[in-house]
């Protein structure tokens, strides 16, 4: 399947849910070799993100899946990460990267060393974060 054309999909389904369905969308995944486009929602979203996906773009290409959260929630963590930057910074704790997974399933933040895992977990105790060892690379 042409790379392109899945882009092309997921750059619109991507515009028309996060626009006005943001409560129940929680990301998507491209996948050329299998030729389809997984869109991720959440419950009770379902069945309204799956007739809009119906009625706009049609669901050739299109595969869904239901994922625990929706990008709307995992930003907000996302956005509280952030703004707790830093305050991790002063600990000696290097952030490299935070974002929605896109399967919806928790948020990625990515730290340089994996000791400081264990402490960054526990501030953020109840809430779906995955950590994730990453070097900075300054060039």
């Amino acid at each position: 399947m042409d790379q392109n054309f899945l882009d092309t999909i997921a750059v619109t389904v991507d515009l028309l849910l996060g626009a006005d369905h943001s409560a129940g969308f929680s990301g998507l995944v491209v996948s050329a070799a299998d030729g389809v486009v997984t869109v991720y929602r959440t419950a009770p979203y379902t069945a309204e993100i799956d007739r809009v996906l119906r009625e706009n773009i049609g669901m050739d290409h299109l595969v869904v899946a239901t994922a625990p959260y929706s990008r709307a929630y995992l930003r907000q963590i996302s956005d509280r990460i952030v703004a707790d930057w830093e305050f991790w910074r002063q600990r000696g704790v290097v952030l490299s990267s935070v974002g929605a997974a896109a399967r919806g399933e928790s948020v990625r933040l990515g730290i340089e060393d994996e000791a400081s895992a264990p402490a960054v977990l526990e501030y953020y105790a109840g809430l779906p974060i995955t950590i994730v060892q990453e070097k900075i690379i300054i060039f």
